[in-house]
């Protein structure tokens, strides 16, 4: 009797997809170039609070123009994607922490009779209110998640979708007024004052709800985690090592080795916070003093914190994994320290393909200028519609959503 042999159904590796992606939007902007699809529509000047006629065309990468472009600026464009550096950066910090032992003794200390529906909830708040810090949060608190649950015996694929699922949906909300609430509020009343030059928005008229809606989304994302994404993922398979280990046990070293730890961060975070407070005595100096607004001098593109703020969090992260390694005895010399900074460093050639593509896709489509020619014929739409109610606030969802990130560029 003959076996029959089934097929494994593989799935578009996202990889692929990006690819395919990139390869549809220069056939597209050859196209739309050739039919010279474009659109005028008025675009408001923060200055003078007017409107200013605008026109935005399609540029076609479908040429020989247009290829050289990709091939001349691709290399040069991946070489200052900021996701990619600030990935690395991280990553050599989160190295240090986790070859020294410092993540998984401070993980299974906190966690140790936390129940696990509890974590998450934790996890996730944190996650949302990290949205002060933007776009950076996400480089931050995805790889920690995974291993808050990998120390956790738990799937670590869980903690990255909590993680990305509370960084992405609570991108707008935050008891602390964010970069991106500063950069909306801007863009709100510059709108405004062309049709009242007095109108005014308080910067914490928002406090009333905010506090509310960030514990009802941790709630809700935390209750999907759980009963619904943590019981379709595929089981972990944990190596022979991780399944071998006992209880954890708090020993003189690891004690010592987080003592000296909590004490070197706090000392540097002090260091840190007393120089984004303004009006002290030689405080202020991360500041961005050409700014009005505090959230803006903290938070603008010229800020501190914009510029060197990863670099910051892996500097902490170093200290923390250097301090308990020199306490708990686990770093005993410069080279176990050297090795330990590169120690996330393996096995990220997957990430890096990703990373590149990613950076590759993000440029043409920014060349061929598709996405404000959209933007541009979607906002003519809603300027003439003769509909309103449910339909107007869907189309003005999606002009709103296609437009988050030219608004905040």
């Amino acid at each position: 009797m003959r076996r029959l042999r089934t097929k494994e159904k593989i799935g578009w590796h996202p990889v692929v997809v990006i690819l395919l992606l990139c390869l549809i939007v220069i056939i597209l902007s050859g196209i739309f170039h050739l039919f010279n699809v474009q659109a005028t529509f008025n675009k408001v000047v923060p200055a003078t609070n007017s409107f200013q006629v605008t026109s935005e065309s399609v540029t076609s990468l479908f040429s020989l123009r247009g290829l050289k472009y990709i091939f001349t600026s691709t290399v040069r464009n991946f070489a200052n994607y900021a996701v990619l550096s600030n990935l690395i950066i991280i990553l050599i910090g989160i190295g240090v922490m986790v070859k020294s032992g410092f993540l998984k003794s401070a993980f299974l200390l906190l966690t140790k009779k936390v129940k696990k529906t509890t974590v998450t909830y934790i996890l996730v708040l944190l996650c949302i209110l990290a949205s002060i810090m933007g776009n950076l949060s996400y480089i931050i608190f995805i790889p920690i998640s995974a291993l808050l649950f990998l120390y956790g015996k738990r799937n670590p694929l869980i903690g990255i979708v909590a993680s990305y699922a509370a960084l992405t949906c609570g991108s707008a909300l935050s008891i602390f007024m964010t970069s991106v609430d500063s950069s909306l509020l801007t863009y709100t009343l510059n709108n405004a004052y062309i049709f009242n030059s007095v109108y005014v928005i308080s910067p914490f008229s928002y406090l009333i709800v905010m506090p509310i809606l960030v514990i009802v989304l941790s709630l809700l994302i935390t209750n999907i985690v759980e009963n619904t994404v943590a019981k379709r993922l595929p089981k972990y398979d944990f190596s022979e090592e991780e399944l071998q280990e006992g209880e954890f046990v708090l020993t003189k070293r690891i004690k010592r080795g987080l003592v000296l730890s909590l004490l070197v961060g706090i000392v540097y975070l002090l260091i840190f916070i007393y120089n984004i407070i303004p009006g002290l005595p030689l405080s202020g100096n991360l500041l961005d003093y050409t700014q009005s607004l505090y959230i803006d001098k903290l938070f603008s593109v010229n800020s501190f914190f914009n510029t060197g703020f990863v670099f910051v969090v892996a500097v902490l992260f170093i200290l923390l994994g250097l301090a308990y390694g020199i306490g708990a005895r686990t770093i005993q010399n410069n080279k176990e320290f050297v090795e330990a900074m590169g120690e996330e460093l393996n096995g990220i050639g997957k990430v890096l393909v990703m990373i590149f593509v990613a950076s590759v896709f993000i440029n043409i489509f920014k060349h061929s200028n598709i996405g404000n020619v959209v933007l541009g014929v979607f906002t003519n739409l809603i300027s003439n519609a003769s509909f309103a109610g449910l339909p107007l606030l869907l189309l003005l969802f999606v002009v709103v959503s296609s437009s988050k990130e030219n608004l905040l560029e």
